[in-house]
């Protein structure tokens, strides 16, 4: 096998290539490792946050109120670049509802709407459905330890490894 050289005039020429490899390599590497780990993270959460089930609720003498859909919160669960939205979605992907693995759709949306992100930018996961963090509190039985701390500790976890 052949091998090469490279032939730098002085140090400074090193210097300048160095740099210039750094500038288009660190934040291109970056920002793929930011959109892997924002992805698998929004993975994680939407596949532990509970969808409602009426025969698990506390008071389970009562019915569920006049168009209760189980998923609201679960299939609220969205991605944005540099600030969170204030919205709530009231259609969501159906897989999601039923408790299936992480929805294709929702995921889908998460990919396009990280698409726009550049490196130095913040990718935000929320959900504004008004329960939300009592459920992430432990409300539910069915993640009684939450989801989203549970899952960054699992990236988190992951990235030590």
């Amino acid at each position: 096998m052949a091998g090469f050289k490279l032939v730098f005039k002085g140090l400074k020429a090193f210097n300048k290539a160095l740099d210039t490899y750094g500038e288009r390599t660190v934040p291109e590497a970056h920002l793929a490792l930011q959109k892997k780990i924002a992805i698998d993270l929004f993975k994680k959460i939407i596949q532990k946050n509970p969808v409602g089930n009426p025969s698990l609720w506390a008071e389970s003498s009562l019915p569920p109120p006049p168009g209760y859909v189980g998923g609201r919160s679960r299939g609220n669960w969205q991605i944005s670049v540099q600030t969170p939205g204030n919205d709530t979605k009231e259609t969501f992907d159906t897989a999601v509802v039923t408790g299936a693995p992480a929805g294709g759709l929702q995921i889908a949306e998460g990919f396009g709407n990280m698409a726009r992100a550049k490196f130095g930018q913040t990718i935000w996961i929320y959900n504004n459905v008004r329960y939300i963090k009592r459920l992430e509190e432990g409300h539910s039985t069915q993640a009684s330890a939450g989801m989203v701390a549970v899952s960054i500790a699992e990236i988190q976890a992951g990235l030590t490894d």
